[in-house]
């Protein structure tokens, strides 16, 4: 790994201290300098990068000095990190170039340090303060899928087994509509072998709190809407600083409680990560801002350029390269009054990838469909707005829920999407604005919120009161439909559009 990483570090010093020269368009010379950002790699990597030992291993905990404990599991063993009082000192720079430098000299591990990190020598970077806690892989295909398993996994002895039940939480889970955003469908718990990492954070954040409700005993239940309180508040937009040591405390509480519940062997590596993440978003900000979530999705991206086996390498710089340069041509093209022929080529880079026919750019939405004209403007059923779908009720597809939103604390379905002139005309020029036809939907009550998050799940009714709400700070909402009961969570778009 040291050699492999070697070329990054010389160039990066080279790119942080010198930097580069460029001329922008009005022909003003800039330098640009770049520094190395927080390294979000899962636990196996991260490992490596750092030259320590696994997480397996003794002191495999790249942020605190926790040794771990061997306990048995099952038929075999297994090391866990159990809550222990005192809290493990800190990892710092100096402990981690200490540690190298006797491991090198001994020829053994220090304190789970193998010996120096071709990293001690990137400028502006620190350990293990430039390493986060990746919470796709630690979180969501850890600590979660985890969890899940043992719920379904384990024998009807343990007071938390569900695996009797197991199709009643199926027919929950698969009968609910989620929105266009969530590009993965509910899916059986019997194939979540199979689950991505992106399911299992769908099921982290929506569809566990509604669906074990119930089912799971009361004191697990509970035990369970800490964690997805905290990690809702991780995941926001933004973190309040002033919160932080309340969330850190929450966490540290729910770890406690998680051992006595489920014993010390599912204290696993990840369960302990849980007690770091704190750390990253105190640094970092909110987890969703270097999650693996978006270079996992670009690695799809990157795979689908390649037919074929040879020169996969070529196909994907060429293809790569020639979509990144087509906005470019465009504008070159735009000044052009030969239309057909910028219609043509567009086409011809374009072969292969579905168009819309009818869409138009209005008010910083882009609208579905021919519009209707009406009394106060034109009507339409579909829209695009900020990378978030919205249409009416009567298009709501059968496994998808789109026309559920909250402005400004009021929540509602969609009738009518309408864009209409500020000053009241029916035909003009003049400046647009987006305005919503809501069926007003009345919060019954708050069914999961704390004072650290906030409401996160409303319960809510019908009524027969439609209110016009202009498109201002519009929030998405997911509906989940369980037996005769409507529960609404608002989506943030940092997050929600990062997995596919």
């Amino acid at each position: 790994m040291n050699t492999f990483l070697t070329p990054f570090v010389k160039q990066m010093n080279v790119l942080s201290s010198t930097g580069f020269v460029w001329t922008d368009s009005e022909g003003n010379i800039r330098r640009i300098r770049i520094f190395p950002g927080p390294c979000s790699v899962d636990t196996v990597a991260r490992a490596m990068v750092m030259n320590m030992s696994q997480f397996n291993g003794s002191h495999g905990c790249g942020w605190c000095m926790h040794e771990g404990e061997v306990v048995r599991k099952g038929n075999g063993h297994t090391r866990v990190y159990p809550v222990v009082s005192p809290k493990p000192a800190k990892r710092t720079q100096q402990s981690f170039l200490d540690y190298a430098a006797e491991a090198e000299t001994t020829m053994a591990p220090k304190y789970g340090v193998k010996g120096p990190s071709v990293l001690f020598l990137l400028t502006y970077f620190a350990f293990p303060v430039g390493f986060v806690v990746d919470y796709m892989h630690a979180v969501c295909a850890g600590f979660v899928r985890h969890t899940t398993c043992m719920w379904f996994d384990t024998k009807m002895s343990f007071p938390y087994s569900l695996g009797s039940k197991i199709d009643e939480v199926d027919r929950r889970l698969c009968g609910l509509r989620p929105t266009w955003e969530i590009h993965r469908l509910p899916r059986s718990l019997k194939v979540r072998k199979y689950w991505k990492a992106s399911e299992w954070r769908n099921w982290l954040l929506f569809y566990s709190p509604i669906v074990l409700h119930n089912i799971l005993p009361s004191v697990y239940y509970k035990n369970w809407l800490k964690f997805v309180r905290i990690m809702h508040f991780f995941l926001a937009n933004t973190v309040a600083t002033e919160k932080l040591k309340e969330a850190g405390t929450a966490m540290y509480k729910f770890v406690i409680q998680y051992q006595e519940l489920y014993g010390m062997e599912h204290l696993t590596y990840n369960a302990h990560l849980l007690l770091h993440i704190v750390d990253s978003v105190e640094v970092w900000g909110p987890l969703w801002n270097y999650s693996a979530y978006a270079f996992e999705s670009m690695n799809g991206q990157l795979v689908r350029l390649v037919n074929g086996t040879r020169y996969a390498s070529w196909q994907v710089v060429e293809k790569f390269c020639f979509l990144s340069s087509l906005p470019v041509i465009w504008n070159k093209c735009a000044h052009s009054e030969d239309v057909e022929s910028k219609q043509r080529l567009m086409r011809y880079f374009l072969k292969g990838y579905h168009l819309r026919k009818h869409s138009k750019n209005i008010c910083g939405g882009v609208f579905f469909g021919k519009g209707v004209p009406c009394n106060d403007g034109m009507s339409y059923k579909k829209v695009s707005i900020d990378g978030y779908m919205y249409c009416t009720k009567h298009l709501d597809k059968s496994r998808r829920l789109n026309s559920y939103i909250c402005i400004g604390g009021t929540f509602g379905q969609i009738e009518n999407i309408l864009v209409a002139c500020k000053e009241g005309h029916t035909s003009c020029t003049c400046v647009k604005h987006v305005v919503f036809h809501l069926r007003k939907l009345q919060e019954v009550r708050s069914f999961i919120a704390d004072t650290l998050s906030g409401a996160i799940v409303h319960e809510v009714c019908p009524t027969s009161h439609v209110v016009q709400m202009v498109c201002a700070n519009v929030q998405k909402c997911m509906a989940l439909h369980l037996s005769s009961r409507t529960f609404l969570c608002c989506v943030s778009n940092t997050y929600i559009l990062e997995a596919v």
